[in-house]
Formats: structure tokens, sequence, C-alpha cells
């Protein structure tokens, strides 16, 4: 086999293997997100998913909550997005919920390990609109509040 032959054979491989990891870091995000779903009891909007040049692939999330959720319809809402990070290493995804910057280790083996991810999110949330009351009853101030959405 020539030189040429040996550079093709390993390009080849390398891009096989850039194929398998992508295919294999979108249907876990796929499976992410039905199980997030599941998880809210909601729909789940998503954006388009990318991998970086660094091998993260980034997906967009969000929700949206309703004042009042049995009639969506005639009800204000505020949509709440937070941005995705997921790598695999060996067997397992290393999920990084954003801006926050938690990262959440899932073995490809034990995917109920998503539950804490989706808890994160919601204590964020949860707290977000707790300082917000807060600031609007003067039990906090503004300098030192912090709204991530």
């Amino acid at each position: 086999m020539s030189k040429f032959e040996e550079l093709c054979q390993l390009y080849a491989t390398a891009r096989q293997q850039s194929r398998d990891y992508r295919h294999s870091c979108q249907d876990f995000a796929d499976f992410l997100v039905h199980r997030m779903n599941l998880y809210f009891q909601c729909p789940i909007e998503t954006g388009e998913m990318h991998l970086d040049e660094d091998a993260n692939l980034h997906l967009e999330t969000a929700l949206t909550l309703y004042e009042n959720p049995g009639a969506p319809s005639n009800a204000d809402c505020q949509r709440i997005s937070f941005p995705l990070t997921i790598r695999k290493k060996a067997d397992t995804f290393i999920v990084s919920v954003f801006p926050y910057g938690n990262e959440f280790s899932v073995p490809k083996d034990d995917l109920n390990q998503l539950d804490a991810v989706y808890e994160y999110i919601t204590d964020r949330i949860q707290q977000t609109y707790e300082d917000e009351i807060q600031l609007f009853t003067g039990e906090i101030d503004y300098l030192n509040s912090f709204n991530p959405f």
C-alpha cells in the first residue's frame, strides 16, 4: 500500500468515526428532548443542532410558560430558552446547561440520570421567578438581582 493510500484509509476511518460520533450525540439529544417532554409534561421546542470544532453538539431548547395553562391561547406567556451542549466520552454523555454552565454526566447504560438535568433546569427557573417576586416586593436589592432569561 502506498503512503497516499495509507493516508486515504486513515482519512476514511476518521470521517466514519466523526459521523458515528455525531449520530450518537444526535440520537442522545433526541432522546433527551423526548424525555424532557415527558418530565415537564409539555412540548419542548428545539432548534437546529450543530457540532462545533471541539466536538460539542449544540442544541437550543425552550419551553413556554403560560399564566393560565388551561387556556394558553388567552393567557400571557413567557418562552424560556436553555441552550444545551452534549459531548460523548467513551460510554458517557456530558450535558451542559447554559447560561449556567453546570455539567451532568449521563452514562449510556443509565439514562435515568437525565432527571438530574431536568431538575436542575426546574430549580433554576423557580429560583429566577422567586428572585423576581422578591424584587417586586422589595425583599431584594435590584442591583444584586440576576435574571438569566
